[in-house]
């Protein structure tokens, strides 16, 4: 088992009602965060997403990306949001992204872990969607600096199904 695993979700994510499914359970996490919406309540946030979508001048069955961080112990809180901050921050110059510290697993106390939302369809309308093979290139480039940043420890990347190790 790796030290730190990314696992990037399989399934399409293409339905109108993955905004509402997957930002809510985000949000209903210990902690959350992100880049790229207001915090100002008059829109959502699920629809401050879905805009990204409308204005974009390409189409792209993917709605979203889910993507989860596991570890085979435990961390310190402050520690792993500093890690989701930063990963998050990597998506934000072009795609709205959420992140989220999670400290169960099926209803009961579990290691900490984080689990990430990145809107496929950019801020920018001319900008193009994140496709598999972007989000793939993206995530092998997050595997990697987390090789480095936390060596010794193992960082293991599964891409919809499909295990990488590092």
């Amino acid at each position: 088992m790796s030290d730190i695993r990314i696992e990037v979700f399989s399934g399409d994510y293409s339905n109108d009602d993955v905004y509402a499914n997957v930002l809510a359970y985000l949000s209903e996490k210990a902690y959350w965060g992100g880049f790229g919406f207001s915090p100002n309540l008059s829109i959502c946030i699920t629809e401050q997403f879905q805009l990204c979508e409308y204005y974009s001048k390409a189409d792209s069955p993917q709605k979203l990306w889910h993507f989860c961080i596991t570890f085979a112990r435990s961390w310190e809180h402050n520690a792993l949001l500093q890690m989701a901050v930063w990963i998050a921050s990597t998506f934000a110059s072009n795609y709205q992204i959420i992140y989220a510290l999670d400290l169960e697993r099926n209803g009961k106390s579990d290691i900490p872990h984080l689990h990430f939302c990145v809107n496929a369809f950019s801020y920018h309308p001319d900008y193009v969607p994140l496709s598999k093979e972007l989000m793939k290139q993206h995530m092998e480039w997050i595997q990697q600096n987390l090789s480095a940043q936390y060596s010794p420890y193992s960082v293991t990347l599964q891409f919809q199904g499909k295990k990488k190790g590092a």
